[in-house]
């Protein structure tokens, strides 16, 4: 059973052409923290097999939480698709993440 509680992550802290701007994903469930826990960098080898591994897997949950967003491309807002996530500034995965995580409260 899939309970739906969305998430959204507002992006008007990047600046002022970024006010309006948010991403709604789907929360986690509990079962799917497990896909965060699993990952792993290793910092002093940037081309592990591991960091590979954790970007594919980020990447994908993301894609798959994706609800809506608009984000500020250089000239204006506009609407993302799941697939534009992985082109936003590691600034706002990073929210991202810790949203889906319940690390923070979304704005």
């Amino acid at each position: 059973m899939a309970f739906i509680v969305e998430k959204e992550v507002k992006l008007d802290d990047l600046g002022p052409d970024w006010v309006g701007a948010s991403i709604f994903l789907n929360a986690l469930s509990f079962r799917e923290t497990e896909e965060l826990s699993n990952l792993s960098v290793d910092e002093n080898d940037p081309n592990a097999e591991a960091n590979k591994t954790s970007y594919a897997a980020v990447a994908s949950l993301l894609e798959r939480k994706f609800v809506r967003g608009k984000a500020f491309n250089g000239e204006g807002l506009v609407e993302l698709k799941n697939s534009d996530l992985v082109d936003l500034p590691v600034e706002v995965v990073n929210n991202l993440l810790k949203t889906l995580a319940g690390t923070v409260s979304p704005n």
